[in-house]
């Protein structure tokens, strides 16, 4: 039996950085991963605001370093219009640019440097049972050659991702509320985007659909990250694969046909996942809290996933480290409030875009610099920012600026409007 002061299950973006941080205040950390590395994930593009958690994580200078693909913005395609958001150019301060990653060198290079740094970092183990006791919690799990191994820790931090691993052993899923969406994707050669071209995501709307919209991220070797997203039911009836799939929404969509040709050259297999948002009852319990996707997951369309890893590892191991300094921590208060605060957020940014307001938005002619200003710091992953006006009553922030570019007024926010 190993016996650290934190168990983290999970060596993705939110279990290194939480590995980083703890062991940076002296603390002995295990991290348990049932996968090996390096291993393919999606969230292959980051935000600015993540940035602020890898420098405090001490894990910034060895990515700085990596030449990932500079990100600059994002730039929103329906048929032939463009919106482009700069994220230098947005209300919050703070760092304005950020990276695209291919996730499987950009999570063993996180885990590498959190290894570094101090801790024990044990993979292929899978986690069977986990218990609470008078002494923290325990865990038991099983490696790749069968053998079990038992675990014990003062605390644990689940960032196992959509396994979900306390959530679904403690009986916390809950139902995100969310539409049974799928995505479909793959990565190809992309030589049509090139330069400044590379530096931005690229989302675009369906010409067929405003429901249905497609990822372009490029990398810095050349080659982007493709995919497509809409609800199951409809995408499931392309066809009878996901190759052929993701063939056809290329096809079918002329900014994507003009990027990568009517007959793209897939660089593996297209996979699909579906009805990937969760969510859970609890965000803590007992000598335990969970991190990122382990806890909370909503749409990939904003690229919050990586960005709400992070946000959440940066919360849970300050109360942690308070803990374990006997301070009173209130989970609650501390934690699931201040976390939550930005996931609302970025839940009511998805919630608008399907429902066409967003869209309007973001392809509005005329709007006011400082309203897209507030809208960029919250795509570039500020939705933590108080300050902003656009991160307090979003909802009805959004239906308002939809509802007043309709009627074609005045877009300067106001405080009695709510807009």
């Amino acid at each position: 039996m190993s016996n650290p002061d934190v168990l983290i299950v999970g060596a993705g973006p939110a279990g290194s950085v939480a590995a980083s941080m703890l062991v940076n205040r002296g603390y002995k950390v295990t991290v348990l991963e049932k996968d090996n590395f390096p291993r393919f994930s999606l969230g292959e593009s980051l935000l600015p605001y993540s940035m602020h958690m890898m420098k405090d994580a001490q894990l910034l200078n060895a990515v700085e370093q990596e030449r990932f693909q500079l990100k600059t913005g994002a730039i929103f395609v329906h048929k032939q219009k463009q919106a482009h958001f700069c994220f230098a150019d947005k209300f919050s301060t703070g760092i304005g640019y950020t990276y695209q990653v291919k996730r499987a060198r950009f999570d063993q290079l996180l885990i590498e440097q959190a290894a570094h740094a101090g801790a024990q970092v044990e993979f292929g183990q899978q986690i069977t049972a986990v218990s609470q006791n008078e002494h923290g919690i325990s865990l038991k799990s099983v490696d790749q050659q069968g053998r079990i191994v038992d675990w014990q820790a003062k605390f644990a931090l689940d960032a196992s991702g959509f396994g979900q691993v306390f959530a679904r052993m403690f009986n916390l899923q809950a139902d995100p509320q969310q539409d049974n969406r799928m995505a479909i994707f793959s990565h190809l050669q992309c030589p049509a985007l090139a330069g400044q071209a590379r530096e931005s995501i690229y989302i675009v709307v369906s010409d067929f659909d405003p429901q249905v919209w497609y990822w372009v991220i490029p990398f810095s070797d050349g080659t982007c990250s493709v995919g497509v997203v809409g609800k199951t039911g409809l995408l499931s009836h392309w066809a009878d694969s996901d190759q052929q799939r993701l063939h056809y929404a290329i096809n079918s969509t002329a900014f994507l046909k003009k990027t990568f040709g009517h007959d793209p050259e897939f660089l593996f297999e297209p996979k699909s996942i579906q009805a990937y948002s969760a969510s859970v009852s609890s965000l803590f319990g007992k000598k335990f809290a969970l991190l990122g996707n382990a806890g909370e997951f909503i749409d990939p369309i904003f690229s919050s996933g990586v960005t709400i890893a992070m946000k959440s590892a940066q919360l849970a191991t300050q109360l942690v480290d308070r803990s374990f300094q006997d301070e009173s921590v209130n989970w609650h208060q501390d934690y699931s409030k201040p976390l939550m605060f930005g996931v609302d957020v970025f839940k009511a940014f998805v919630d608008a875009w399907y429902d066409g307001r967003l869209i309007d938005i973001v392809f509005s002619q005329g709007q006011h610099p400082q309203i897209k200003q507030m809208l960029c710091s919250i795509l570039a992953g500020y939705a933590w920012d108080a300050d902003n006006p656009y991160t307090q009553n979003t909802a009805k922030r959004l239906s308002s600026l939809a509802d007043q570019i309709k009627l074609n007024t005045d877009l300067i926010p106001s405080a009695d409007t709510g807009a």
